[in-house]
């Protein structure tokens, strides 16, 4: 009689600690969620929170829109940045396969601080301010959403976003006249052969035609998109960190360079066919140039065995 009460106390025993096991293991990450991107794991919480930033910072990107449209303007290559950090995202998306998501709430910090700076820039009509609270707000959502793991994992594509984020015009204005002397010396330089020529502060003066090196070649608008560019390839580059420092160290020069080759272009057209036709091959040669430049230090990184491209890369 006794064992027949006793029997039927003891049988559970094991059933509880197996249900116990079961609640411990619900807790922990499956391993089929962890081997899905980051993108895949999406709740409805974060689509709403993508709307909230489009909303809140989206009159800060008509405003850019309205400067990076303009073919001329040194940072016009900004609008590519964001394109161009997703797309990166995309290719890295091997190495966000399996790594674990850990929210923190320290990024709370970060995105207090972007949105406060959208504010003041937004008040002041400052849109490098703006731009930086931007970054600084995409920065802490990331880090409150997906935790430190993710952030060290995005670390550059998260930092290209700066790439965006217009200069001060102070700065532009420090940098923009040095580089107008180089390239009128270049340019000359390069114009000799043409016959007599005349450089005066940052003019050009050919036998039919004078050119005017204003501020738009002066060589900015091709630096600092060649600069970008470099530090976007180089990214995806595996190669010694030595070497990487010597394509970057090259951009500006090679940047001179070209450009003093496009002025010279511009010259040529203009002494043969008019200052219609130099005006027309100014407002289409600076796309071209970048190209140039781009192509110069690649084939500089292949004499250097710099240009294989990572294996974590998917392109």
């Amino acid at each position: 009689m006794g064992s027949e009460i006793l029997s039927p106390l003891s049988a559970p025993e094991p059933e509880s600690a197996g249900s116990e096991q079961a609640v411990v293991r619900s807790t922990e990450p499956s391993p089929a969620s962890q081997e899905q991107p980051l993108w895949a794991r999406l709740s409805v919480t974060d689509w709403i929170v993508l709307v909230c930033l489009l909303v809140l910072f989206g009159p800060m990107f008509h405003a850019l829109y309205a400067l990076w449209s303009d073919p001329q303007a040194p940072q016009a290559y900004g609008l590519l940045i964001l394109p161009a950090a997703l797309a990166l995202v995309w290719m890295m998306r091997s190495r966000l396969v399996g790594v674990p998501v850990q929210p923190a709430h320290a990024g709370l910090i970060p995105t207090a601080l972007g949105i406060g700076c959208l504010l003041l820039g937004t008040t002041i009509n400052a849109l490098t301010i703006s731009g930086f609270g931007f970054v600084l707000t995409i920065w802490g959502v990331v880090l409150t959403r997906y935790g430190w793991p993710v952030v060290k994992k995005l670390w550059f594509p998260l930092g290209f976003l700066l790439a965006m984020v217009p200069l001060p015009h102070e700065f532009l204005n420090v940098i923009t006249f040095p580089l107008q002397g180089i390239s009128v010396k270049g340019a000359a330089l390069l114009l000799t052969p043409l016959g007599d020529v005349m450089t005066r502060g940052t003019r050009i003066f050919l036998h039919n035609y004078t050119l005017d090196v204003v501020a738009p070649c002066s060589g900015l608008t091709i630096v600092l998109p060649l600069f970008v560019l470099s530090l976007y390839y180089l990214y995806m580059v595996d190669a010694p960190l030595w070497k990487k420092g010597i394509l970057v160290l090259l951009t500006i020069p090679v940047a001179m360079a070209v450009n003093a080759v496009r002025v010279a272009l511009i010259g040529v057209v203009g002494e043969f066919y008019g200052a219609t036709a130099a005006d027309t091959f100014h407002d289409y040669s600076g796309l071209i140039t970048v190209a140039a430049g781009f192509a110069v230090l690649i084939l500089i990184a292949q004499e250097i065995k710099c240009s294989h491209i990572s294996e974590e890369i998917t392109l």
